[in-house]
């Protein structure tokens, strides 16, 4: 119970004079207007004790109820100026508290609404806090521990080159360390995508962009990734179209962005299989499409193919590994340099599709690299192509 306070008593007093007031204002308008308004003279009455329940609440509202019934008997109902308690007055009397209690229990239920939503807002916003709060904690652990598993692995690797170089490559200690060194080289990318996912959390990833062409980062993938393809036997297709112009970025992080793809379609493409990757220009973009005839996906899993340790289902987890990052790396990076990318496959079994679009320089930034810069021969004529095979 509140303590009784000035206060208090002014609210109380301010509440039950509005139903008062709003009765004698209901009164004079209805004598005002009564040529208009008779023989009814309960519509401003109600409206009265509407507005009471409204601005002073269900107590206020039941004391002007009762007034302007107690006003309406005594100055519109027969005879005139008395109180008589016929049928009829009885009856219009009823009939009047019925409807002012049907309108204060409606305005008590919406205020009760309003209060009860903004409880719910109040806890909503509170778990948002929490929610926030631990998955900034959560994110910070994963960079203190991707950087802490970073030392080890950089020592293993190091160490193990060393001693595959005083080894031959028949005997079996140094077969033992190739397998060390490909496990740790896998460990390695596994924490450097974890790394890249917590600066892109924390909101620290940054590109260095300056302007390319996409040429020689597609070739730089690809060539990173030519074991895993001899390995699998899988046969690569590259078409380049050199009108495809330069575009406005960081050489190193594109190149991410065509390695993942690239190791995404070798992993899911079977041995002996056929990757394709196109660079060609499309209006004002310069596009990357990257075509493998794997594994495809699910129709109903293709708007989260792009979402983080987001996999098809746990079959994939336990055939092909990984922890999900590598398309959501992609996305991000292509987003971070204006671009879009997305992903479009027939069905299981069907193979999928990664097509990439970035935004070109101007023409006349274009044509100024293009007056200081020498194409290197190995590039051919502008609109010609490659063919690139790797077979085990």
């Amino acid at each position: 119970m509140q303590p009784f306070t000035r206060a208090r008593l002014f609210e109380t007093a301010w509440r039950y004079g509005l139903g008062v007031a709003a009765v004698a204002a209901a009164l004079l308008l209805t004598l005002l207007l009564w040529r208009w308004v008779a023989p009814h003279a309960t519509p401003l009455f109600l409206a009265a004790v509407a507005i009471t329940a409204w601005r002073g609440g269900a107590k206020p509202s039941l004391l002007a109820t009762t007034l302007a019934v107690l006003t309406i008997d005594y100055f519109f109902n027969p005879p005139l100026n008395a109180f008589e308690f016929s049928v009829d007055n009885t009856a219009s009397a009823v009939v009047f508290v019925t409807v002012a209690l049907l309108i204060s229990w409606i305005d008590a239920r919406r205020k009760q609404a309003l209060r009860e939503r903004d409880v719910l807002l109040v806890s909503e916003q509170q778990a948002r806090v929490e929610a926030e709060r631990a998955n900034k904690a959560k994110d910070q652990f994963l960079a203190m521990v991707t950087h802490e598993l970073r030392t080890p692995l950089s020592v293993i690797l190091g160490w193990t080159r060393l001693m595959r170089k005083e080894l031959s490559d028949s005997s079996p200690n140094a077969r033992a360390l190739e397998a060390i060194e490909r496990n740790a080289h896998l460990q390695k990318q596994l924490v450097e995508d974890l790394l890249d996912v917590s600066r892109i959390a924390a909101g620290k990833f940054r590109v260095d962009a300056r302007p390319i062409e996409l040429v020689s980062v597609i070739e730089a993938a690809i060539e990173a990734l030519t074991p895993a393809l001899a390995v699998k036997r899988i046969k690569l297709h590259a078409d380049y179209d050199h009108a495809a112009g330069f575009v406005n970025a960081d050489p190193e992080r594109l190149q991410q962005v065509v390695c993942n793809l690239l190791s995404n379609a070798v992993k899911f493409t079977p041995d002996e299989g056929q990757i394709e990757v196109r660079l060609e220009r499309a209006g004002e973009h310069a596009r990357i499409v990257v075509h493998d005839t794997g594994a495809g996906i699910r129709r109903e899993f293709l708007p989260f193919v792009f979402d983080r340790f987001r996999q098809a289902d746990d079959d994939a987890i336990n055939k092909h590994g990984g922890l999900g990052l590598g398309l959501a790396i992609v996305r991000h990076l292509v987003e971070a340099h204006g671009g879009t990318v997305r992903a479009a496959s027939a069905g299981e079994a069907l193979g999928s599709t990664f097509t990439v679009e970035l935004p070109l320089l101007n023409r006349s930034t274009w044509q100024k690299i293009e007056s200081d810069w020498v194409i290197p021969a190995s590039h051919g004529d502008e609109g010609s192509t490659r063919a690139s095979n790797a077979s085990g």
